[in-house]
C-alpha cells in the first residue's frame, strides 16, 4: 500500500518537477539526437499530462540511478508503435506518442 501510494505521489506531482535537469539528462544520454526546442518537453509530456514515455521514466526514476533509466526505457516502445524509444529519440520523433 506504502508503494502505491507514494508511487502515485510521485506520478502526480512529476509534471510539477519538469526541469531542466531532466531535460539536460536526456540530452546527455542521447548526445547526437536530433532533440529540439519542441519536443523537449513533449518527450515526456502532453501538456502537463505525462505521456507514456514520460510515465516510463516516473516509473523507474526512484528504483534506478539515473543513467540506468535511459538504459531501461530506451529498448521499451513506450508508444506502442513498433519502434523503441531510444530509436524515437535518436531520430527526434516522440517516444511518448505514437506516429509523432
Amino acid at each position: 500500500m506504502f508503494k502505491s501510494l507514494l508511487a502515485l505521489t510521485v506520478l502526480v506531482s512529476s509534471a510539477g518537477y519538469a526541469r531542466p535537469a531532466y531535460c539536460g539528462m536526456l540530452l546527455s544520454n542521447y548526445p547526437g539526437a536530433r532533440i529540439d526546442n519542441r519536443l523537449r518537453c513533449q518527450t515526456c509530456h502532453n501538456g502537463r499530462a505525462m505521456n507514456l514515455y514520460g510515465k516510463a521514466f516516473s516509473g523507474e526514476f526512484l528504483r534506478l540511478s539515473k543513467p540506468d533509466i535511459f538504459k531501461k526505457i530506451g529498448t521499451l516502445d513506450s508508444d506502442n508503435d513498433g519502434i523503441s524509444n531510444d530509436q524515437e529519440i535518436i531520430e527526434g520523433r516522440n517516444p511518448g506518442v505514437a506516429g509523432k
